[in-house]
This record gives C-alpha cells, sequence and structure tokens, in this order.
C-alpha cells in the first residue's frame, strides 16, 4: 500500500514566499516614509509662506516701518513654533518713505530660512 500524495508547499517555497513578502513590505514602508517626510515639509513651506506674507501685509497696511535691528521675534502661528525676521532696506526715495522690507520665516530651532518675502513698506 503506498502514501497517498501530500498537496501543499514545501518550506523552501515558504520561505522564499516570506522573503518575498518581506522585501515588498520593506520598500512600502519607505515609500510611505518618504511621502510622509515630503507631505509635512509642503505644510511647513505653505505655513512658513503665509505668515511672511501676512506679516508684510500687516506692515503695508499699517504703514509702519519695522525697526531693523535683525534680532528674530518668536511667533507662534499653525500649532508650530516660527522664527521672524524683517529686515528694512536703504530707502529709495527717503522724502516719499518708501523702504523696502524682507520678512524672514523659519522654524524654532532652526538657522535657515524656510520662506522669505520682500515688498515695500510706505511710511507716512
Amino acid at each position: 500500500m503506498s502514501r497517498p500524495a501530500v498537496a501543499g508547499f514545501t518550506l523552501i517555497e515558504v520561505l522564499v514566499a516570506l522573503l518575498v513578502l518581506t522585501s515588498v513590505a520593506t520598500m512600502v514602508y519607505a515609500s510611505v516614509q518618504r511621502y510622509q517626510h515630503n507631505a509635512v515639509r509642503m505644510e511647513q513651506q505653505l505655513l512658513a509662506g503665509w505668515l511672511a506674507d501676512n506679516t508684510l501685509s500687516e506692515m503695508q497696511l499699517a504703514g509702519q516701518v519695522p525697526v531693523s535691528d535683525g534680532q528674530a521675534q518668536s511667533v507662534h502661528y499653525g500649532g508650530l513654533h516660527w522664527w521672524l525676521r524683517c529686515e528694512v532696506g536703504q530707502a529709495a526715495d527717503a522724502a516719499a518713505g518708501i523702504h523696502p522690507v524682507t520678512v524672514q520665516v523659519g522654524l524654532a530651532g532652526s538657522t535657515e530660512p524656510l520662506q522669505s518675502r520682500s515688498g515695500v513698506v510706505v511710511a507716512p
């Protein structure tokens, strides 16, 4: 009497399948991590741009030229802590009160600005 043939996978086949699945899972995990990092970076860039635009617009509407001391001020915006630095350039027409202003914004704890906006402020 002979034994009936058992249908199924051998141990080698199972190990090869596990190796393939592990490789695919590792690649998917790396892609998700890269996507998440890029999404966070884009959000930070967007918020920094909004903060710089808003700050420059507030100065233009108020007609107030900031003191250009080069010091960064701390700001809480969009659930994050930022530094904001305003630099006033040489007035092209001092009699008209037109002052070029550059606003730089970066994340707290970093020295590199994420966004920078330039414009003019007309002081009365």
